[in-house]
């Protein structure tokens, strides 16, 4: 073989690797989550729980806050790459495949959204405003129990806008960038903060640096996002003027530094109004959304998704593939 071919060959291989696991991955997220007794979210999130506790018993909580971080993101991610690394050597990489595929789609949701979003519209239709309440308290944090149908939609909106960033595009970026070990400890990131990241006096110093270390890792895909969804709405048909002038002028309306911005571009090109009580109105000057604009976001949300995949994702990976794989083992 010519040396020129030779030194090309290792990154195309890399370049398969990838794509197969990405590919893989996708396929599988169509079966569900896993089992929960085994799935790497539910596992991460029993420990920090189980830290949580133990950590309570110093007064220094923001120190306890940083060890709590640093072992419920390094453990996963550390045991996880002794497993690969220990599978490729032994020759089993049929099993190193399969476990690297299982660990990357436990770290993103693609179609889970739908799921849960097409009860809430069922019972809406329906007119059982009851059920659609409570269907929705599955997706958000927000009291749901005195909520319109308006305010229902809006949460809903708000929910597939938000969750593009940290349910699927951010796990792939890190993906794409430190391989299926980045979009785990990426995971662990944001398990972190969903359970002790918050503002609360019983979480405000045990769960500061996990709230600061989301906000970091979720900055930069934010307002990616934001902008792929200007570019989508407008491949839509939608109103990508008003998504590029609404999310330029309300992202920094809501009190995380990220979730504004999906949601301020999503207003704009659904035309609606989203609020959160006391919290935050986004797109003013519109009406709120309806069944027919939360619809209307699922399509945004995975025409964006495609986008994100295709040209930063897989692109990223691609260049990266050659020189870390060996990261990534």
């Amino acid at each position: 073989m010519a040396p020129g071919i030779r030194s090309v060959a290792p990154v195309l291989e890399s370049w398969v690797i990838v794509l197969l696991i990405v590919s893989a991955s996708f396929a599988a997220d169509l079966l569900g989550e896993p089992p929960l007794r085994i799935h790497p979210v539910v596992l991460i999130g029993r420990m920090a729980s189980f830290l949580d506790r133990k950590l309570r018993f110093t007064d220094r909580l923001r120190a306890a806050g940083v060890l709590l971080w640093v072992l419920c993101v390094v453990v996963p991610v550390a045991l996880s790459a002794f497993l690969l690394r220990v599978l490729y050597s032994l020759g089993f990489v049929l099993v190193w495949f399969l476990v690297s595929v299982f660990l990357l789609k436990s770290s993103f949701t693609l179609f889970s959204m739908d799921r849960h979003v097409k009860p809430i519209v069922e019972s809406l239709r329906s007119g059982e405003i009851d059920d659609a309440r409570r269907h929705l308290q599955l997706i958000v944090r927000r009291p749901t129990a005195d909520l319109d149908t308006g305010l229902i939609c809006s949460a809903v909106v708000e929910s597939v806008a938000e969750g593009l960033v940290d349910g699927t595009c951010s796990p792939l970026l890190f993906f794409s960038v430190l391989g299926v070990l980045g979009a785990l400890g990426y995971r662990a990131v944001n398990t972190l903060d969903s359970m002790v990241g918050y503002t609360s006096p019983e979480y405000l110093e045990i769960g500061w640096f996990s709230a600061k270390a989301d906000t970091a890792a979720n900055y930069l895909t934010a307002r990616l996002v934001g902008i792929l969804t200007v570019i989508a709405a407008y491949i839509l048909g939608l109103n990508a003027r008003g998504s590029w002038v609404t999310f330029r002028r309300d992202h920094s309306r809501t009190r995380s530094r990220n979730a504004g911005c999906p949601m301020a571009a999503f207003a704009g090109a659904l035309n609606v109004r989203l609020e959160k009580r006391s919290e935050y109105v986004i797109g003013e000057g519109y009406g709120y959304p309806g069944i027919r604009e939360v619809e209307a976001s699922l399509k945004l949300m995975k025409l964006v998704t495609l986008l994100f995949t295709t040209l930063v994702a897989i692109t990223f990976s691609l260049l990266m593939a050659g020189r870390y794989l060996r990261w990534w083992l």
